[in-house]
């Protein structure tokens, strides 16, 4: 179950559980094991991509922030 979108991806492991591997640089995998903890790193990511989101959407809202 290797599901990837533009350099972010998804890998079992040997647990059962997912890791999560992203393009560092000209295809360049880069793995972060998650171990025996997926759902508490999923979860806290989930948590910390919620608050970058809110971060660049308030700079976008004041012309700070130009990206898509």
């Amino acid at each position: 179950m290797t599901k990837k979108i533009k350099g972010i991806g998804l890998r079992p492991n040997s647990i059962n559980g997912l890791d999560l591997e992203v393009e560092r640089d000209a295809g360049n995998p880069v793995l972060i094991l998650t171990g025996n903890q997926s759902i508490k790193f999923w979860e806290q990511l989930k948590d910390t991509c919620d608050d970058a989101l809110n971060e660049l959407y308030k700079s976008k809202a004041i012309g700070e922030y130009a990206g898509k």
